[in-house]
């Protein structure tokens, strides 16, 4: 008599066997994915308060610079008002300190109401430099002019703006400080990505001598790499 036939194992029975794997597998690439997204999650929230907290330190290292800067403004209007009770009103000399004094403010009325604007930072740091050039002149320009020297007045007010320069050269050495490290910070890659996606930008620096005094020019914001 013939053998029986065995019968193999049923296509049904690898199905079977089949569809746990499956599942595992699935599940595991699911669980893989999803660790994925939160670990990219969690480092762009990390990234963006990290570049937050170096924004919000460059802003509060600029407040001791606009204090300073509206005192020593806040000495021009004085010294005009002195020096054309000598001069005249139209004096060429005083014409400059009245303009420079109206830029000044205005810009540091509009990087007060920005502090985070490359723009209106980069026009207030222009709008010192001409303050500073222009009080230059004007001190240069005063031993022509001996009834201002004998001012006493006039004199004490140039001797306060002379005076309040090295605590104004330190705080703007300080902010440099500040946005040197904002500024690396949004250069590191792939922190980029970041900075890019919330629309972070460089801000302008101040341009120091090797002695850390500032010369009152801004340098170029540093680009993007």
């Amino acid at each position: 008599y013939p053998l029986p036939a065995q019968e193999g194992p049923h296509p049904a029975s690898f199905r079977a066997l089949g569809s746990p794997l499956e599942s595992l597998l699935m599940d595991l690439m699911s669980w893989i994915l999803l660790l994925g997204t939160a670990l990219t999650l969690f480092w762009i929230l990390g990234a963006y308060n990290r570049l937050m907290r170096l924004r919000q330190s460059a802003a509060e290292a600029f407040k001791p610079i606009a204090e300073l800067t509206t005192f020593r403004l806040g000495l021009l209007p004085e010294l005009l008002r002195m020096a054309r009770g000598h001069l005249g009103e139209t004096h060429s000399l005083l014409e400059p300190l009245a303009l420079t004094h109206a830029h000044g403010r205005s810009a540091l009325q509009l990087v007060q109401s920005q502090p985070q604007d490359a723009g209106a930072l980069l026009g207030f740091m222009q709008a010192l430099s001409e303050v500073d050039r222009t009080l230059d002149d004007f001190a240069r320009d005063l031993p022509h002019y001996p009834e201002l020297q004998l001012d006493p007045a006039l004199t004490d007010a140039l001797h306060q703006l002379a005076n309040s320069q090295p605590a104004l050269d330190f705080a703007c050495v300080t902010h440099d400080k500040q946005l040197a490290l904002y500024n690396h910070a949004c250069a590191e890659w792939p922190t980029q990505a970041v900075v890019r996606m919330f629309r972070f930008n460089p801000l302008p620096r101040w341009s120091l001598d090797e002695g850390h005094s500032v010369s009152w020019a801004a340098t170029d914001m540093p680009p993007m790499v």
